[in-house]
């Protein structure tokens, strides 16, 4: 993890002791953890968990202005908003609460199966796959005599 990832998860641990320990929504079963922190083309991403929410999370490598950005993901392009209390990260929601979540490993399986599926590129489309035509040949738009002759062709 790298150190500005350690101060997120430091300020959401701070929270989680003396913010949230008693409220409703916050799972005793879980712990503030940051979780797949991978680097992409401009900035790094990754899932924090913690006992009341599952967000992905964003550092971009340069401070981004204004209030929303969009983070450009090999699967999607998700709208984020800043984190609030730590400075250069932007969060979407992805789950919460997280009451019916057993276990840490249960959250972890989770987190980590979430942060895959953003990060695979999605599969070509059938009709984005090259066609074969081994001859080379160019079809011609289909006519009504050409229709009619091809059935008495094959009759």
């Amino acid at each position: 993890m790298t150190p500005p990832w350690e101060s997120l998860v430091a300020h959401y641990r701070t929270l989680a002791v003396r913010v949230m320990a008693e409220m409703p929504m916050a799972n005793a079963a879980l712990q503030v953890e940051a979780l797949g922190v991978t680097r992409l083309e401009a900035g790094w991403c990754g899932i924090l968990l913690t006992p009341w929410f599952m967000n992905l999370v964003y550092q971009p490598d340069r401070a981004l202005p204004g209030v929303t950005c969009t983070a450009i993901l090999p699967s999607a392009e998700i709208a984020l908003q800043p984190a609030q209390g730590v400075e250069g990260f932007w969060m979407a929601p992805l789950i919460s609460p997280l009451q019916d979540f057993p276990h840490m490993d249960y959250a972890r399986s989770v987190a980590q199966q979430i942060l895959q599926q953003l990060l695979t590129p999605p599969a070509a489309p059938a009709s984005a796959l090259p066609q074969a035509n081994p001859a080379g040949l160019t079809r011609q738009p289909l006519t009504r005599r050409g229709f009619f002759s091809a059935l008495t062709l094959n009759s």
